[in-house]
């Protein structure tokens, strides 16, 4: 027996907004195949679908798949059923071959359907909603066979968080396919205007709460919708929000990260304190390998666990699990913001404190190894690595100043701790170094005396290191009154500085 309301469009939502952009885009598509509307969950592509067919002209035949239509000849029975919604007598020889001695082989049913699809007059749309739930690999050699020999009158549209294992590729090239993702899908930053003041009744929203919805959620209309009840009465964000919000949290466990594999639940969770993603970097951090010989580019041979990092990178990407992809020759990814936000509570709730630093502490020593020294940086000190952190801006101090880069050591040396700063002579006079370019001569003597101090005081256990600190310190002096006029000081300290 089948379920009827299956076979029936989806009611619009309340909160519905005009969102003509779609509508062109999929009226567009008419003219071809297949369109492929694929994003994550809640990112509205059944309900833009829906929009759509609402002012379609075409006659339209809807199925809402489940994990059961994954059953071929289940699905067969919901696919024939949603066509004859349209077109009563479709599908009536395919039945046929099922009632013969011999069992029908996938192309005679597909030859029968593509030859009953000829018959329906006129122009129609064909709907397959959430196909992601569809695993058997008969189900998709029948439409892909189906879709090969579609009927130019015709127009089939499939509906999924993930790309379908069918040839898109092939249909891409030949002109026949057309696709929605989520960068077409998510909301503009007036799309998120509208939709607050309209369906929401938050006439007096702000442009810069709009702007930092828009920069959290992305777009995605599910998060905008979970976070918009959160506007206090004034229109506004609670003072000190952190986009901590349940609802929206509870929606992603539920909907994205319960049917994920362990292995992929385990990759998502560990990562999940990465900014950025790439294979090596993945690997580094879940098994420990920061002394990888790929770079940052990516260039190297992949190793086997890498090659795995890999594959679950690009299986997260078809599967539209909220990871963006930031430069695709370089294979960088990204997380949503909110998704990463779950990821991390749910690292925190599943993982000690203990480990959760080692897999900071292996971010950063990769990151290092990278030249990617800011981000290894933050790693380092979330890992409580502060010596390795303080190592590391002072073997790039030599570098950084050779090239004007003030700025940036600037960064550099604000992340560590001040107490730290203050016991380090090379830190010291790297901030000497600054003002001094930046021809600031009263913070650069005070900065001398407090290097000098720390020296006099045995900061520095090397005694070659010590010598070069005290050069430098004899060289400013130098410069120092010589900026002042003091010719004869100048030349003490010249001297000074080269014994």
């Amino acid at each position: 027996m089948l379920l009827r309301t299956k076979l029936l469009l989806p009611p619009l939502p309340p909160d519905l907004i005009a969102r003509p952009q779609i509508v062109d885009t999929l009226n567009h598509a008419l003219n071809r195949t297949l369109t492929l509307v694929s994003a994550p969950a809640g990112f509205g592509k059944t309900t833009g679908v829906c929009q759509w067919l609402q002012n379609s002209s075409r006659p339209a035949a809807w199925v809402s798949l489940d994990r059961d239509d994954s059953d071929f000849e289940r699905f067969l029975h919901y696919l024939v059923a949603a066509l004859q919604t349209i077109f009563p007598s479709f599908g009536a020889g395919a039945f046929r071959l099922f009632q013969e001695d011999q069992a029908p082989t996938l192309d005679e049913i597909a030859t029968i359907l593509c030859n009953d699809l000829l018959e329906i007059p006129g122009e129609f749309i064909l709907v397959l909603d959430d196909y992601h739930l569809i695993q058997e690999q008969a189900v998709h050699h029948l439409l892909e066979k189906m879709i090969d020999y579609f009927p130019a009158h015709g127009h089939l549209v499939l509906i999924s968080r993930a790309d379908p294992l069918l040839p898109l590729t092939r249909w891409r090239g030949r002109g026949q396919l057309i696709e929605l993702r989520a960068a077409e899908l998510r909301f503009t930053t007036n799309e998120i205007a509208v939709y607050l003041r309209q369906a929401c009744g938050l006439s007096a929203v702000t442009s810069k709460v709009v702007s930092e919805l828009a920069h959290q959620t992305e777009g995605w209309i599910t998060g905008l919708r979970l976070l918009a009840p959160t506007l206090s009465k004034n229109n506004a964000l609670p003072a000190g929000y952190t986009w901590s919000n349940p609802h929206i949290w509870s929606y992603l466990v539920e909907e994205v990260l319960a049917f994920q594999p362990p292995a992929v639940q385990t990759f998502l969770l560990q990562t999940s304190i990465l900014e950025w993603l790439c294979p090596s970097l993945c690997d580094a951090v879940l098994h420990d390998t920061a002394h990888s010989t790929a770079s940052v580019n990516e260039q190297a041979e992949p190793s086997p666990v890498e090659s795995q990092s890999r594959d679950i990178l690009e299986a997260l990407r078809r599967a539209n699990l909220f990871v963006v992809v930031i430069d695709e020759a370089k294979n960088h990814y990204r997380y949503h913001p909110l998704f990463q936000g779950l990821l991390q509570q749910q690292l925190r709730a599943s993982l000690t404190e203990d480990e959760i630093a080692d897999l900071h502490r292996r971010a950063g020593e990769w990151l290092a190894s990278a030249d990617e020294i800011e981000p290894a940086l933050s790693h380092l000190l979330t890992a409580g690595q502060v010596d390795r952190a303080v190592a590391l801006v002072e073997e790039s101090i030599q570098s950084l100043l050779a090239a004007e880069a003030y700025a940036k050591l600037d960064r550099w040396i604000d992340l560590l701790p001040e107490e730290r700063v203050r016991r380090r002579p090379a830190l010291l006079l790297a901030r000497t170094w600054q003002q001094r370019y930046r021809f600031r001569p009263g913070a650069v003597i005070m900065q001398l005396k407090q290097t000098a101090a720390l020296l006099d005081e045995g900061g520095v256990a090397d005694p070659l290191i010590e010598r070069t600190h005290r050069a430098q310190i004899d060289t400013l002096h130098s410069e120092y009154y010589y900026w002042l006029g003091d010719f004869d000081q100048s030349a003490v300290f010249a001297e000074q500085a080269l014994t």
